[in-house]
Formats: C-alpha cells, structure tokens, sequence
C-alpha cells in the first residue's frame, strides 16, 4: 500500500473543532448524507464549511478545484476517487467500507461514520483508556466491531494482550484486515454473553458501521423485531471461558458496547471479576433501566466496585476499585 497516496486519518480528526460535532455527528447518521451536509452548508453553518475545507486540505484536494467548484461538491469528488480506503491509522492501514460494492453514497456514509469512530474513541478517549494512567497486560473488547478501540489500545498498551471479539462475520472481515499487522490482539468471531451457545445476530441498519445489530435474546429486540432485516447464526461465548480456555493471569480492562447486551455479558464474566477486578467500561444507554441495573449486577459480583457516568459521546459507566 502506497502511504503516500492514503490519507491519515487522524490527521483529520485531530483539527475537527469540537464545536462542530453535533452536526458532523447528524450529518454522518442521516439518511441523505450528501443532501444533509448541502443543507448546512447553504443554511450558513460555517462551522461545517471549515470542516469540509479541514478535510480537503489533508486528502491533499487542491485550491482550484475549491474555487471552481466550492465546498458544496467536495464530498461528491472525494468518493469518486480511489484513495480513501484504507486510510492510515497509528500508521498502519485501516479498513472501513464493508460493501463489496460500494455506492459513492455508501462510501461516504462509512467514511463518515469511521471518522465519528475515531473522534469518539481515540481523540475523546470515550470509553477511559487514559483515565486511570496505568498500562494493562490484559484487555478485553467486547463488541470490537471493525477495531477501532482495539487498535488504540494496541496503540497505548504495546505490550497487552487485547482479546476482541465481534459476531457479524462482515464486520469481522474488516476487524481481520485492520488487525492482521497487529500481534497482540487476538479476534473472535463470536459473540459474548452469559453462556455458550448458538444463537442468532439480527442486523437492521443498512449501513454496519452505525450499529443497531442485536442478539435475538436481548432486551433490544423485544417488540420490534420487523426493523431488522436480516438473520445470521453465529456463536457465543462467556468472558470466563475465554480465561479459563486460554489460562489468562490477569484481566486489566473490559470493554463493553454491545447493543443491549451488555448485562448479559457481565452475568458471563462474574468469575473473572471477582478473581482480577479489572476496570469496566459499560454502555449505559442501550436499555431503558441499565443506568439502575448494570451497578446493580456489579455490586452484587462485588460490593467495592465504586463507579461514575461519564458522557463524552454516548453515557458509558466506568467501574473501578
């Protein structure tokens, strides 16, 4: 791969101003992602004008094509060239687009929700990997999708042992590539939970990348099944059998965001925290009553858990002792 011609992509979202985020998050999520951003743009909204002008300047777009052609259409010709995918991050490359056969709509929509991933969780630091300023030998990703914590945590802790695990064979396909380059972290396609079994994984969102993919079990499907549009079996299994599988001495840092089944997960888990107390970060939003609930299963694992609500960009708990 030519890093040359690649774009650095924290290069971009380094020099995203924070105020903008809120409308660079809407126009990542909606439905008319192109049409979105036109409209922030011809209703005045500077703060989004700069950030297409951030972008071009660093996927080296030239001045004259600027002039000739404004801000308007800059996205439109971005994804009509060949250079975005994949981009390079912590100078490795990283994957995104998951279509075999990419539209220039649905390019943009993963590059944008790509980029919404990094400025999430390396630049904002969103589920605490810095927060406690120590490093960790052992790390777990549950609901690691295509790898972007992971790869930040492979990042910041060179030397930990980062297990990440992902159902969705598709996204586990992207999770493969931008692992691969990365010996300390070991990827499963699998599912977590509170047992071994086989189950199915219902997928709703046509792009994969926003998320919105749920265990037929979870809390998350009830009553609302027909949003999902498709079915894929998969496996799963629990965080203590991972550990007692693969003799695992220490378990530093789980991470946990896995659409609802998060509970699930820690119900699996019970063992491993009671033996390594590691520190948990949690999902807090998914379901109705986790913000009563999840400390609730924690405290009943192990009363000296002590634990705070943080909300970078979505409600996360951080359990700690």
């Amino acid at each position: 791969m030519d890093k040359n011609n690649s774009v650095d992509i924290l290069e971009i979202a380094s020099k995203i101003d924070p105020g903008i985020r809120p409308s660079f998050r809407l126009s990542g999520h909606c439905k008319f992602l192109l049409q979105r951003i036109r409209i922030l743009i011809t209703t005045g909204n500077n703060k989004v004008l700069g950030l297409l002008f951030i972008i071009s300047k660093a996927l080296k777009i030239n001045n004259s094509f600027l002039q000739n052609y404004g801000a308007i259409t800059i996205l439109d010709y971005f994804f009509q060239n060949k250079s975005k995918n994949p981009v390079i991050l912590f100078d490795k490359p990283f994957y995104y687009i998951v279509d075999d056969k990419p539209t220039i709509y649905s390019e943009y929509a993963s590059f944008m929700s790509m980029l919404t991933l990094i400025l999430a969780i390396v630049i904002d630091d969103q589920y605490g990997l810095k927060t406690f300023k120590k490093s960790y030998s052992t790390i777990i990703d549950a609901g690691a999708q295509i790898g972007v914590f992971s790869v930040y945590a492979n990042y910041f802790n060179p030397n930990a042992t980062i297990y990440s695990f992902e159902p969705s064979k598709k996204i586990f396909n992207l999770l493969a590539k931008n692992t691969q380059n990365s010996q300390n972290i070991k990827i499963f396609n699998l599912a977590l939970g509170e047992s071994e079994k086989t189950i199915n994984l219902l997928t709703g969102n046509k792009n994969p990348l926003y998320g919105g993919d749920a265990i037929e079990n979870s809390e998350m499907v009830l009553n609302q099944k027909e949003k999902f549009l498709n079915t894929e079996e998969i496996k799963m299994t629990t965080i203590d059998k991972l550990v007692e599988t693969n003799n695992i001495q220490s378990v530093d840092f789980i991470k946990i965001d896995t659409e609802g089944y998060e509970k699930n997960i820690l119900l699996g888990a019970k063992e491993t925290i009671k033996k390594f107390s590691p520190i948990i970060v949690c999902s807090a939003y998914h379901l109705k009553n986790d913000k009563i609930e999840i400390p609730k299963l924690i405290k009943s694992i192990d009363n000296n858990y002590q634990y705070h609500l943080t909300k970078k960009w979505e409600e996360d708990f951080i359990f700690y002792k």
